[in-house]
């Protein structure tokens, strides 16, 4: 999918968040195996005959004319049929390599994309690795960090000062602000995150909060725990990345 102008679609974070949750809004029923905005494109894999991709197209671009006011139309989009199991599994690794394949160094843990979601880094579309694993079993974990260019395993972090961006990034938003039900559950499951590492004034620090409203969801009920896992999965990410840690444009 391409607008009729190929303008870039993303030009900052908070505008990949938006597409992303357009893109899982309208995907939920769809079997989704890959996708990734380039920057003048977008690139998905559905496991579904082309009358379904067709509808699916229509209704993303629904959800992008209308979440990013683009001042164009999309062109109409080019639907190529996937006959036999290796194009499948080439397809959608040329799809999540899109930011390789372009030479675009601005979205290093593949935010645009549903990368994130296969790895256990969001919680959004993480039906997509049943998806994945239905129709390609053979492609894990392995292939898949090596497109982030990190090993996640074993889960072990020094730092938490990116606490805040990870969790963050972990519900699809772009920062940790506002009262939304997925920043408040962030929040929780940051806290439960860095439980028994940081006090109780380091997280309140880290997060923005009061030390009293930390130690309070201590005692509440916790979050889901994918969600906590995914904000450890992002602070080992982003550790390892280091210096080649890199966003789209705040």
């Amino acid at each position: 999918m391409r607008l009729w102008d190929d303008r870039v679609l993303l030009t900052g974070r908070v505008e990949a968040c938006r597409a992303v949750n357009v893109v899982w809004g309208q995907a939920q029923h769809f079997p989704v195996l890959a996708f990734r905005f380039a920057d003048t494109h977008f690139h998905l894999v559905a496991a579904a005959p082309p009358e379904r991709c067709g509808d699916l197209a229509r209704r993303l671009a629904i959800g992008f004319q209308r979440v990013l006011q683009y001042p164009v139309r999309f062109q109409f989009p080019r639907l190529k049929p996937i006959h036999e199991q290796g194009y499948l599994a080439n397809a959608v690794m040329y799809t999540l390599r899109q930011d390789q394949r372009h030479g675009l160094q601005n979205d290093s843990l593949g935010e645009g994309s549903n990368l994130p979601d296969l790895l256990g880094l969001r919680v959004l579309g993480t039906i997509t690795r049943r998806w994945l694993a239905s129709y390609l079993p053979r492609l894990g974990p392995p292939a898949l960090e090596e497109l982030m260019g990190i090993r996640l395993e074993p889960l072990r972090w020094s730092s938490a000062v990116q606490l805040s961006d990870a969790a963050a990034s972990a519900v699809g938003l772009p920062r940790l602000l506002g009262r939304s039900a997925p920043a408040a559950q962030a929040r929780k499951a940051a806290v439960l995150a860095v439980r028994g590492v940081l006090s109780s004034a380091e997280t309140a620090d880290l997060l923005g909060l009061s030390k009293r409203r930390v130690r309070q969801i201590k005692r509440a009920p916790p979050p889901p725990a994918d969600l906590v896992a995914a904000i450890h999965r992002q602070l080992v990410a982003r550790e390892r990345l280091g210096e080649r840690l890199a966003f789209l444009p705040s």
